[in-house]
């Protein structure tokens, strides 16, 4: 649900790039995060942002 809301929100505006951060971030939330186009990032050092020419995993 928090998935769909970010990618609503960031679609409506232009250059925006949705990211989830939260303290830890289970496989399958990291599933739904890339499933909807949004980035994440946790305490473990989890993370994916991929947008224009970025991919950094």
């Amino acid at each position: 649900m928090a998935a769909s809301q970010l990618r609503n929100i960031v679609s409506n505006r232009k250059n925006y790039y949705g990211v989830f951060a939260a303290t830890f971030i289970s496989g399958e939330s990291k599933q739904i995060c890339r499933e909807n186009g949004i980035g994440f990032i946790d305490l473990a050092g989890n993370c994916l942002f991929k947008f224009d020419n970025v991919y950094l995993s």
